[in-house]
């Protein structure tokens, strides 16, 4: 008797993510994602990137002092009665069945069976849009219909629906929500009032020191904590989201004060892009479009689907898998091709003996030339005109091996290649101010998201 609950995430989307994909409470190995990775630093790098790119707001944005707030991601947690006897893994086929009919492919989401109670339990957060654009709502008819869905495909698994009462519940209780609302008004302002000087200064320190004359008190410690002026307690900036870590403040200065760009790390592109659009079936053919850097994200997003990657390391593993297996492949090709040599070598001595053979009143150098070829022919069980055919047809065959290999060479570099973009672009992301730079360089481009949202829709029917 599975019963399903929700919770609407208006902020702190990172600390949900820790939670759900907590080791301890999924053995390490109980988790799993869809457009994302099982890493919660990740996971939430590429929520927010998404969320920001189609909703045009900050993922990290705190509650608003006022007014309704913005809904992050939704929780769901599905527990299943100890009678049922749902293994932690069998959870996990009952969770991507109702996160792919309910949301279908396009939702980017985490899904974890944690196995630290007496009874198995599925989390499952969803970013509110998901990597097309939709918006995904959270209201009684959406959790009535999540309900729905998941009775019936736990009744598929054989596990009869809740049949007791409360279904109809709140998501999250009320005195949670106004501790959320009136917990986060004096971080609100300290962000507003950071984001507000960002532009106008030129280092942290300067930024310390701006926030000083405006009458606000800093301690400088291994963190920076900021007090408003009438705030009753220090507020640490790295709790007011991401983008207000120092090594975050310090990226969002300088790239505002040396008015450049902030991209990923160079490569050659024309090859790169080859490597997407080879290892995405051309669904992806990237190129120097105001588009392409966060098309780059979403031909990741589908790599990582197609090869069900769930974390960086991961990623980090499979390149080092092609290194190694293009190292053994370029041996192969090396002896491959020696032999090819060789049966070329064979096949042209047999084509001289017989021509030599069937000259009237050979002179000795022909003569000569007929024993040579003779002794190679011998040497190599070559007897007959049968026989070099059948050594041409070998040579032919091989040919096209050589040719597979090549292609699968080339395969294996496109997604080193790729898996290296996929790493770099991780490293720049996990620098903090990435995604929102990103998001700004593109609006600044004037290349509106429904445009963005067109072209992956064109792509994607191309390979259709």
């Amino acid at each position: 008797m599975p019963y399903l609950k929700s919770v609407c995430i208006h902020s702190t989307v990172d600390r949900s993510l820790a939670y759900i994909l907590d080791p301890e409470k999924t053995e390490g190995k109980y988790m799993t994602s869809l457009n994302c990775l099982s890493d919660p630093k990740a996971a939430y790098d590429m929520m927010k990137l998404v969320y920001e790119q189609h909703s045009g707001k900050r993922f990290d944005a705190p509650v608003p002092k006022e007014g309704k707030a913005r809904l992050k991601a939704i929780h769901y947690i599905i527990s299943f009665d100890p009678k049922d006897n749902v293994s932690p893994s069998k959870a996990m086929v009952i969770g991507r069945e109702f996160v792919k009919k309910m949301f279908g492919l396009d939702c980017q989401c985490v899904i974890a069976s944690h196995t630290d109670t007496d009874n198995t339990h599925l989390h499952i957060l969803v970013n509110s849009y998901d990597i097309s654009g939709k918006k995904i709502y959270s209201n009684w008819h959406t959790l009535n219909h999540a309900r729905e869905v998941s009775d019936e495909v736990c009744k598929s698994f054989g596990i009869e629906p809740y049949k007791g009462k409360g279904r109809n519940g709140g998501t999250i209780a009320y005195n949670e929500w106004l501790h959320r609302k009136e917990g986060t008004s004096w971080k609100q302002q300290i962000a507003e009032k950071i984001d507000e000087l960002i532009p106008q200064v030129r280092s942290v320190d300067d930024l310390i020191e701006t926030l000083k004359a405006l009458g606000y008190e800093i301690k400088h410690g291994k963190y920076i904590s900021v007090r408003a002026p009438g705030q009753e307690r220090f507020v640490m900036t790295k709790t007011l989201g991401e983008d207000y870590t120092e090594e975050s403040l310090s990226t969002r200065i300088r790239f505002n004060y040396v008015e450049g760009g902030f991209s990923i790390a160079q490569y050659d592109t024309n090859e790169l892009y080859k490597a997407y659009a080879e290892v995405t079936d051309g669904i992806y053919r990237l190129d120097d479009s105001p588009a392409n850097e966060l098309d780059r994200m979403y031909a990741i997003l589908y790599v990582l689907n197609e090869k069900d990657i769930k974390s960086i390391g991961e990623v980090e593993g499979k390149r080092r898998d092609i290194e190694k297996e293009m190292e053994r492949l370029q041996k192969e090709v090396d002896q491959v091709s020696f032999e090819q040599s060789k049966r070329e070598e064979i096949i042209y001595h047999a084509e001289q003996y017989f021509k030599y053979k069937d000259i009237d009143n050979p002179t000795d150098y022909e003569l000569q030339m007929l024993e040579t070829f003779r002794q190679s022919m011998e040497k190599n069980d070559i007897h007959s005109e049968t026989d070099v055919d059948k050594l041409r047809d070998k040579h032919k065959q091989y040919e096209e091996y050589l040719s597979q290999l090549e292609g699968y060479k080339q395969s294996l570099l496109s997604y080193k290649l790729v898996y290296a973009d996929i790493q770099a672009t991780y490293a720049q992301i996990s620098k903090g101010d990435y995604i929102s730079n990103l998001v700004e360089q593109e609006r600044r481009r004037g290349l509106p998201s429904s445009r963005l949202k067109k072209n992956r829709n064109q792509q994607r029917q191309r390979k259709i």
